[in-house]
């Protein structure tokens, strides 16, 4: 075979291994022994005269082989013969992915265009029921996650979206979002955007009285940079717009903290005051206290946080005299819980003697305490 292998497929039977390539074929190859059962050669594009390229394989739960081209066309194909049963063209441009729901019954595709489109089936013919345009580039990964309900799970409806859909499709692309729909709702519902990268600013702040000039917490991968910002006389200028100003004293950097971490940073944040600095990774948070007596260097010493202190998502500062930090963080719901979806927990870490408090709610379950400052 001279043509490049594009794509692969593995048939339900868990033997044969379908393949696309860039010379317009898709083969159905024997993985035991490496013979070709079958091949089936697309149809080529009316504007150009070279074969198509095959980006994309699929085998649906009946047998039935669907793949993705370079022309934007969505194919269907006999599993046992090879003769094509449906040719959809749903996109404007290459298709890159393709997915199914559990059932067979319904095939979702991507591909350059940023459209995410739904086929349907109706009795043995398939046709286009609509898309959606959620992503702003190309969308290079479709999958489907069954989720079969629970007894339990039957009747929380309203409360656990995820117990009413059977299952969840999953679209990724170079936009660097992950989004998420109800696969048998999927033209009646908005996805939901489950993560974006890059993650949050790594920039923070502390801009309260008494902290003059500002203090900046700069986030690197494994490391904190503490910095004091310059100071201008903006008085003695005169201050024209976009005007640059003298700096009276230079920027300084005060100190590195490196953080003892499983993995990089995701998120950190300085108390208004600058007097605590807080960071997480994927396993735990990090609570510093900073402390800079008069005439003397700047120390920073570990504040110990309850082993119940789950790892933030996000952290951001509350004003004094409150909670400095407060901190997001997804955690999976408990087993008696009636819900499969994971749950946003947010924590504050007060300023009391070590060890440290960490007051935590979670939002499917209670509000938060009047007394707490988190946002």
């Amino acid at each position: 075979m001279e043509a490049r292998l594009l794509s692969t497929a593995w048939h339900p039977d868990r033997v044969t291994v379908v393949v696309g390539s860039s010379d317009g074929c898709v083969r159905c190859w024997d993985s035991r022994s490496g013979a070709e059962l079958l091949r089936v050669t697309l149809a080529r594009g009316v504007a150009t005269a070279v074969p198509p390229c095959v980006w994309v394989v699929l085998v649906l739960p009946d047998g039935t082989l669907a793949s993705g081209d370079s022309e934007g066309r969505t194919c269907l194909w006999d599993g046992t013969h090879g003769a094509l049963l449906q040719a959809v063209t749903a996109h404007e441009a290459d298709v890159l992915a393709l997915a199914c729901t559990p059932a067979g019954d319904a095939l979702f595709s991507a591909g350059v265009d940023s459209k995410v489109a739904l086929l349907g089936r109706t009795g043995a013919a398939w046709g286009l029921l609509g898309y959606k345009r959620a992503h702003t580039h190309d969308v290079r990964a479709l999958a489907v996650a069954p989720f079969p309900p629970s007894p339990a799970e039957a009747g929380e409806t309203e409360a656990c979206p995820v117990a009413r859909a059977a299952s969840m499709l999953l679209s990724a692309g170079t936009d660097a979002q992950l989004l998420a729909y109800a696969a048998e709702d999927f033209l009646e519902e908005h996805p939901v955007r489950v993560v974006r990268s890059p993650a949050g600013p790594a920039l923070s702040l502390a801009t309260a009285r008494g902290c003059e000039p500002p203090l900046l917490l700069c986030t690197h991968a494994t490391w904190l940079d503490l910095w004091r910002l310059g100071s201008s006389d903006a008085a003695a200028h005169v201050q024209l717009p976009g005007a640059a100003l003298e700096l009276a004293a230079a920027p300084a950097h005060l100190a590195r903290i490196r953080v003892r971490c499983k993995r990089n940073l995701l998120c950190s944040a300085v108390s208004a005051n600058g007097e605590y600095v807080a960071a997480s990774d994927a396993f735990a948070p990090h609570l510093f206290a900073v402390a800079q007596p008069a005439g003397r260097r700047l120390r920073v010493s570990k504040r110990a946080l309850p082993d119940s202190a789950p790892p933030a998502v996000s952290m951001v500062r509350a004003p004094p005299p409150r909670a400095p930090i407060a901190a997001h963080s997804l955690t999976r719901a408990p087993p008696p819980s009636p819900c499969r979806r994971s749950r946003a927990t947010t924590c504050t870490w007060s300023s009391q003697p070590p060890p440290a408090q960490c007051t935590c709610w979670h939002s499917r379950q209670t509000a938060p305490p009047a007394s707490s400052a988190a946002t």
